[in-house]
């Protein structure tokens, strides 16, 4: 639960801290991308039970990884210092991402140690929601809030600092939210726009709250669209086409209609939103 903790707030703190590009930032977080293995080994020793969750992302990462120790070690670079600190940002961050993979996935109900085969679960109904068995539900309403609140506070910095990061830092790029590069936020944006409409969609079934998810949705659409990054709107775009493809892919034939409807409503009033602000 400690290490857990400790990495969700790594991993929502580090675009606060400007991005986490300074020093001080991503030395913070390579120690605790450090820390993190040692402290979920202790755990599994005290509980005697090790499970190893399995992506087939780990192999890709592991060879990029090779390829840079390579250029490094040897010397097949044309700046070793900067090699040497890109080597351990991208250690950090696939670190991070390992660690991710073991201590959320302990959460899912399927999950089993590795070797052992996995019990089959029966396919859930359209009307269930999905995202209860890959992601809890208070770390789904954090990632809904999160986003929320980072849009709104990027959207008001916007009309109101002009180009100061929070109200106080000058920067010489073009700002946007906590990031010097506006093109930074949107993409960190596109990552969080898909999880937190995908963890709401649940209580978007609720007519009591569906209006109220809707606009907590909406807004971190607009900020993108505010950001003016290019591509952040064609990612946005395409995420919008792949979002329609699984919907009309997975939900029954009767649903597919008024789900099509809501999407096409949504996307016109964040537009719509956007150009009013």
């Amino acid at each position: 639960v400690v290490a857990r903790a400790v990495l969700i707030g790594t991993l929502l703190a580090a675009p606060l801290a400007f991005g986490a590009v300074q020093e001080w930032a991503w030395g913070a977080m390579a120690v605790v991308a450090f820390l993190l293995p040692f402290f979920w080994l202790i755990a599994a020793a005290r509980q005697g039970n090790l499970r190893i969750f399995w992506s087939p992302l780990y192999l890709p990462a592991a060879i990029f990884f090779l390829l840079a120790m390579i250029q490094f070690t040897g010397h097949h670079t044309m700046d070793s210092i900067a090699t040497r600190e890109a080597l351990l940002k991208l250690d950090t961050n696939l670190t991070l991402f390992f660690m991710a993979g073991q201590l959320i996935s302990a959460l899912a109900p399927t999950h089993a140690p590795l070797g052992e085969n996995v019990k089959k679960v029966q396919p859930l109904p359209w009307g269930r929601a999905k995202s209860d068995i890959l992601c809890p539900s208070p770390l789904r309403w954090t990632i809904v809030t999160y986003t929320f609140l980072l849009a709104l506070f990027a959207i008001f910095q916007f009309f109101s600092s002009q180009g100061l990061i929070y109200w106080r830092v000058a920067s010489p790029g073009w700002t946007f939210g906590p990031y010097v590069n506006h093109n930074h936020y949107a993409g960190l944006m596109e990552m969080l726009i898909p999880l937190s409409a995908a963890s709401a969609l649940p209580a978007l079934r609720k007519h009591a709250s569906a209006l109220v998810l809707g606009f907590v949705i909406l807004i971190p659409i607009a900020s993108v669209l505010l950001a003016g990054s290019r591509g952040g709107f064609i990612s946005l775009v395409v995420e919008v086409l792949l979002a329609a493809v699984l919907v009309s892919w997975l939900a029954p034939q009767h649903a597919y209609r008024i789900r099509a409807l809501v999407g096409g409503a949504a996307i016109l009033s964040a537009v719509l939103l956007f150009f009013w602000m």
